[in-house]
C-alpha cells in the first residue's frame, strides 16, 4: 500500500481476541492546503453488545508537518474532537469492547494502558487490512450527520485550524504514557519493550526535565536494560513485579519534583555532563 510521508497509521490497541473480528480498514486521504486529513473506517464483524451485524467505526486524523494534531471520532453516537496521545509521530487509539468505540483522549489512553487485556495491532497487520474507499451510506451518516462532511466542516473553523497548525505540545503526558508502558512491559518481563519505552519516555520529556535527576534515572535504567538484553537475561517473577511497581511509582515522584524543585545552574550543568555520558554509553554498549 503506497502512502505519503505526510501521515502515519495510528498505534491501535484492541481487546484481546477482537483482532479476529476486524474485516478491513477503509481509508481516504484528503489534502486541505497544509493539512492532511486521513479517514479510517474500521470494519468489524459485529457491534456487540448492541448488534450482531457488521459495523464501521470512523476515525479521522488531521496531520500538520507530519504530526497528528487532532483526531475526530464518533463514540456511541457522539461526534467528538480530541488531541491525541502520541507514540513518536503516531496517534494512540484504544478500541473499546463496548461496540468497538475508539477511545482517544490522553487520560483515556493513560487509563487503558494500565490494563493487560489489550493487544497492540502490528503495523503489518493493519497495512494488510487497508483498502481505499468509503463505507456504505448507512454507516457514513448517523443521526443525520455525515461524518466525512462534519470533519471537513470542522477544519474550516479558524480555531480548529489554529489548533492543528500550532506547534507540537508539551510532552509530559507522553512521558507518563511511556513510563506506564514501561511498567507494563517490565511486569511481563518484556525487556525489549521496556528498553524502547524508557528511551521514548526520555525523548518525550520537556527539555527542562531532561537535564535533571529523573532524566538521569531513566537513562541509567535504559543502560541496565540494554546490558540485560545483550546477555539474553530473563527476569524472575519477583523482578517483574519490582520493575512494574518501580515505574508505576515513578510518575507521582516526577509530578512532585517538577512542581516543588528548582535546580541551580551548577546542578543543571552536573546533570548535563552525566546525562551526556549515559547517552554516549547507550551508543557503545
Amino acid at each position: 500500500m503506497a502512502r505519503k510521508e505526510k501521515w502515519t497509521l495510528p498505534v491501535v490497541y484492541v481487546p484481546k481476541g477482537e483482532d479476529e473480528h476486524l474485516f478491513d480498514v477503509l481509508y481516504e486521504v484528503v489534502e486541505l492546503e497544509d493539512v492532511t486529513v486521513v479517514f479510517l473506517w474500521f470494519h468489524w464483524s459485529h457491534d456487540k453488545p448492541f448488534s450482531d451485524n457488521p459495523e464501521y467505526e470512523p476515525l479521522a486524523i488531521a496531520f500538520h508537518d507530519g504530526w497528528p494534531k487532532l483526531v475526530f471520532y464518533r463514540p456511541h453516537y457522539m461526534h467528538r474532537i480530541s488531541k491525541p496521545m502520541l507514540a513518536g509521530r503516531k496517534a494512540v487509539v484504544y478500541v473499546s469492547k463496548l461496540g468497538h468505540a475508539p477511545t482517544i483522549t490522553k487520560w483515556e489512553v493513560l487509563l487503558n494502558s494500565l490494563t493487560v487485556k489489550y493487544k497492540k495491532l502490528k503495523k503489518s497487520f493493519l497495512e494488510r487490512k487497508m483498502l481505499q474507499g468509503q463505507p456504505p451510506t448507512e454507516f457514513l451518516i448517523l443521526l443525520g450527520v455525515n461524518f466525512r462532511e462534519w470533519v471537513l466542516e470542522q477544519l474550516k473553523r479558524p480555531e480548529i485550524l489554529k489548533s492543528v497548525r500550532r506547534r507540537k505540545s508539551n510532552g509530559v503526558l507522553r512521558l507518563f504514557w511511556h513510563v506506564l508502558m514501561a511498567a507494563r512491559a517490565g511486569g511481563r518481563g518484556d525487556l525489549e519493550k521496556l528498553y524502547k519505552h524508557l528511551l521514548m519516555a526520555f525523548i518525550a520529556m520537556p527539555a527542562n526535565m531532561k537535564v535533571g535527576p529523573f532524566g538521569k534515572y531513566i537513562l541509567e535504567n535504559a543502560c541496565d536494560v540494554k546490558k540485560l538484553l545483550k546477555n539474553n537475561a530473563r527476569l524472575s517473577d519477583e523482578q517483574k513485579t519490582d520493575v512494574k511497581e518501580y515505574w508505576l511509582a515513578f510518575i507521582p515522584e516526577i509530578i512532585r519534583h517538577h512542581i516543588s524543585t528548582r535546580m541551580s545552574n551548577d546542578q543543571r550543568e552536573h546533570f548535563l555532563r552525566e546525562i551526556t555520558a549515559l547517552a554516549a554509553s547507550l551508543k557503545t554498549t
